[in-house]
């Protein structure tokens, strides 16, 4: 008697001669199909099967739900499709070229630019303060209230005393100026890194209300221009700025405050060469920026008056809006959110200079700072996109956050040149471990005084 019980109609397989139910034998079949074209693996996790970050893995999941339903433009759908036939690299590349990764750059730079600016405000203040006043002419030779000598005779030291304390620092008076500041940076995060630098004209009246106040106004023009990602995205922004600031100095004791509105004009290029024909997809947008800042410190005297040091402080406030955009000049144009970007930061350190006479027309007065700065708001923050032909159907992209620890570090260097002259330079560096890299600005201007 058999002892086997009975089975159902099989597949025979006339190499090993085994059985297969006939649906196992499809499944294998069709398992075999996908390994030999080289697909399975794509096919099983879609678009995201190889991405290697959460925003490429966000644009996968996108382009896999656009592709269910089928609701890609008609217009991309062929290339958008065949990224699933391409190598794993190709697939990984496609998914960075359709992010919109690169707009969280946009208020990254205003920031940096931001940062130089008050550094700058604030040294051109408290350098009106540094130079002590000299001793006063000899003989028949005495100061009138203006700071100017009321006799042909007396020594160099108190004619330069007279005009540079009375006329340019302490006297009831204006002062214009004028400076070219340039700034440049790298952000450097995985897996894209930008760079960007930056051309300042400024335009400034100070005026001298009376002995410790100062207080002032300028208009500037800002032309960044940054290169946003490894495919060579970029973008040209323009920044219209107005400033008004004051400060006090009082027995050693300094404090200055200023306000800062700009308005920003943006153009972003985000390249797209996936499929084989490079495109540009072009948004138009702009935004504003809004900032307050105060700093304090105290100085000591030391060598006659001629070494000023002492500590510094600040707190720092900036608002940064930047509109959403719909790109143009590209099949894979996105619609793009607006981005609203807070940053509360604290600088902390010092500064040291020294006043050196080198003829009766001219002294100079070089001066170091170093500050520890430390951010409190900023932080990472999402960006909605989708394809511009596809409605409200979105994903959404996270930024990085920033470095929340950096060093500030600059040198100046200011010549008093006769009567009512100011010419200064200044280079301030800012460095940071981890994703933001080095930053730095370099400034050259004039100040006359009346």
């Amino acid at each position: 008697m058999n002892s086997c019980r009975k089975v159902p109609e099989v597949f025979r397989n006339t190499r090993g001669g085994k059985r297969y139910k006939p649906y196992a034998a499809m499944l294998s079949l069709a398992a075999a199909t996908a390994l030999t074209s080289g697909s399975v693996a794509l096919a099983a996790g879609g678009f995201s099967q190889f991405a290697t970050t959460p925003n490429e893995t966000a644009v996968g999941n996108y382009l896999n739900n656009l592709q269910a339903s089928g609701s890609i433009p008609a217009s991309i759908s062929s290339p958008i499709n065949s990224i699933l036939s391409g190598s794993p690299a190709q697939v990984n590349t496609a998914l960075n070229q359709l992010s919109p990764a690169v707009y969280q750059y946009l208020p990254d730079i205003a920031l940096q630019e931001q940062v130089f600016f008050d550094q700058n405000v604030f040294q051109m203040l408290h350098d009106s303060y540094y130079m002590p006043e000299q001793s006063t002419a000899t003989g028949a030779g005495m100061n009138n209230s203006g700071g100017m000598s009321s006799s042909n005779g007396g020594s160099p030291n108190g004619m330069m005393g007279g005009m540079m304390s009375g006329v340019m620092k302490y006297a009831k008076g204006v002062s214009i100026y004028s400076y070219y500041n340039w700034v440049s940076g790298d952000f450097a995060y995985s897996p894209s890194a930008a760079h960007f630098s930056a051309s300042s004209v400024f335009l400034g009246a100070n005026y001298h209300w009376c002995k410790p106040l100062i207080v002032g106004a300028s208009i500037s023009y800002t032309d960044p221009q940054a290169t946003l990602d490894q495919f060579q995205s970029s973008a040209k922004l323009q920044d219209l700025g107005f400033q008004a600031y004051a400060s006090y100095y009082r027995k050693g004791f300094f404090v200055a405050g200023l306000f800062d509105y700009s308005i920003l004009d943006v153009d972003v290029y985000r390249n797209i060469n996936f499929d084989g024909s490079l495109t540009s997809a072009r948004g138009d947008t702009g935004g504003s920026v809004y900032n307050v800042a105060l700093e304090g410190g105290y100085d000591f005297k030391a060598m006659k008056k001629h070494l000023i040091f002492g500590p510094l402080g600040g707190l720092y406030y900036t608002h940064v809006n930047v509109q959403g955009t719909s790109e143009t000049s590209s099949p894979f144009a996105l619609s793009v959110s607006k981005q609203r970007v807070e940053s509360l930061r604290t600088q902390i350190g010092g500064h040291v200079s020294y006043d050196m006479p080198i003829t009766h027309w001219l002294t100079v007065v070089p001066s170091l700072n170093a500050f520890y700065s430390h951010e409190y708001l900023n932080s990472s923050r999402g960006i909605n996109a989708s394809f511009v032909n596809t409605g409200s159907n979105a994903f959404t992209v996270e930024t990085n956050g920033p470095v929340r620890d950096t060093a500030l570090m600059g040198f100046s260097l200011t010549a008093e040149v006769g009567k009512n002259i100011n010419v200064f330079t200044d280079y301030e560096a800012q460095f940071a471990g981890g994703p933001h890299t080095y930053a730095q600005s370099v400034t050259a201007g004039l100040e006359i005084g009346f």
